[in-house]
């Protein structure tokens, strides 16, 4: 049933950690039975923000709330009364302009961008929404064209989306991914990044990627011995 929760809200700069927000908090009376975009709208007039895609997101649990005729507004805040909601950036648009600069190649802007990473896995959103864009296989065209730490940072936010079983079944479902993890593999590959990349070969065999890590071995084999 329809009715108004009152809220706090906050913007979540999300170049800041969670902890570090500064921003003022207001009280907001939220009617269930209006369309989510409409408070969207009404808060980025009460926080001064500019023209962009944004969401709310329940602080506590991280949950985004969305417009669902089956999963209504009322449903989605009950025993939510007073509790704290951040608005910020969609995660759709985070996951964009992430792989926007991630296509840039600059690799002083790929070295930041792929350490911050590993800060933003922690919202499943944005996560997911990375994963559909084909966020993997970016990473993996950077882990093979670049080496050092840029490569060791790439592998170690492939892990991250690999905790997501959106992620892992990126892997299993696109075996030319796997093959290219396997090419790390091999002599005169860092140190750091070969365990990692073995790490995340035995991961894919313990969720059913047995096969596919086997075949890339012949596979790998099969080039590496081509090229001798």
């Amino acid at each position: 049933m329809a009715g108004v929760v009152r809220l706090r809200v906050q913007y979540l700069d999300d170049e800041k950690d969670e902890g570090k927000q500064e921003g003022p908090i207001y009280e907001y009376t939220l009617d269930t039975s209006r369309p989510l975009g409409e408070h969207l709208y009404e808060l980025c007039g009460m926080f001064a923000l500019g023209e962009g895609m944004y969401s709310l997101q329940i602080a506590e649990s991280g949950v985004y709330l969305f417009d669902d005729e089956e999963d209504p507004l009322d449903v989605q805040l009950e025993g939510m009364e007073g509790s704290l909601l951040y608005i910020r950036i969609a995660p759709m648009a985070r996951a964009e302009n992430c792989l926007d600069i991630l296509d840039a190649n600059q690799e002083s802007v790929l070295k930041k961008e792929l350490f911050s990473i590993r800060f933003r896995l922690r919202d499943a959103g944005f996560a997911e929404e990375f994963i559909a864009m084909g966020g993997m296989a970016r990473l993996l065209e950077i882990i093979t064209d670049f080496e050092g730490n840029i490569q060791a940072y790439a592998l170690t936010a492939v892990r991250g989306f690999m905790g997501y079983y959106s992620g892992l079944n990126e892997f299993l479902d696109a075996p030319d991914l796997v093959d290219r993890l396997f090419f790390l593999v091999a002599p005169g590959v860092l140190g750091n990044v070969c365990r990692q990349a073995i790490e995340l070969l035995f991961v894919l065999c313990n969720y059913g990627g047995f096969q596919l890590v086997h075949k890339a071995a012949k596979f790998t084999a099969g080039v590496v011995g081509g090229e001798a």
